[in-house]
């Protein structure tokens, strides 16, 4: 007999987010601070590896933040204020890779230093630093939903519940997601004779 799956309700997000949003959409530039302070180091470490260029990174995260001023009175209390950080920097690195690919731009994958700062949860991926240039580099030649769920999991530290919002699917699209990021990922990783330090499920 086929066991009754129960889908998890995403957890609410803390009273605290909604206040704080709440004051930024009044104009408290303290209150916006707050969440640049919390949030950036995060969000700057996403788009620097989604990009791969710091100057644009830096840009990126930026606008993100401006987005974040100027939209604050927009936000959902259904979800983390990490969580909408996260959707509104993801949706602008798309359209920085979008027109990449209309200039016939490639990404730079020959770099052999790790430029993204460390986010406030550095995550799984980094632990081993003797296979991090080679883990960056594999995560690089990912299309790109599978690299942001990827990250977004084992860097930043989301739960799929949190994913599926950033990347607007279900929890079970995330799952698959991170099911062919892995294999995608080892497959490279194995032929690099390197151990990738991902879960085996």
């Amino acid at each position: 007999m086929a066991k009754l799956q129960l889908k998890r309700a995403p957890k609410p997000p803390p009273k605290s987010d909604e206040l704080l949003m709440k004051r930024v959409a009044a104009g408290d530039a303290q209150a916006f601070r707050q969440v640049c302070d919390e949030h950036l180091p995060a969000i700057l470490t996403y788009t620097t590896r989604l990009l791969r260029n710091d100057a644009e990174a830096q840009d990126l995260a930026q606008d993100t933040f401006l987005k974040v001023w100027l939209k604050a009175g927009e936000y959902q209390p259904k979800a983390r204020i990490t969580t909408w950080v996260h959707s509104i920097a993801r949706h602008l690195c798309i359209d920085r890779l979008r027109q990449r690919q209309a200039r016939g731009e490639t990404l730079p994958l020959d770099s052999d230093v790790d430029h993204a700062p460390p986010s406030v949860e550095p995550g799984q991926l980094l632990e081993k630093k003797w296979t991090a240039q080679r883990v960056q580099l594999a995560i690089a030649l990912l299309p790109e939903r599978q690299q942001s769920a990827l990250l977004l999991r084992h860097e930043q530290d989301l739960s799929q519940e949190e994913i599926a919002q950033i990347l607007e699917t279900t929890v079970d699209a995330v799952e698959s997601l991170l099911k062919r990021a892995r294999s995608a990922l080892r497959e490279q990783l194995d032929a690099a004779e390197l151990d990738p330090p991902l879960p085996r499920q």
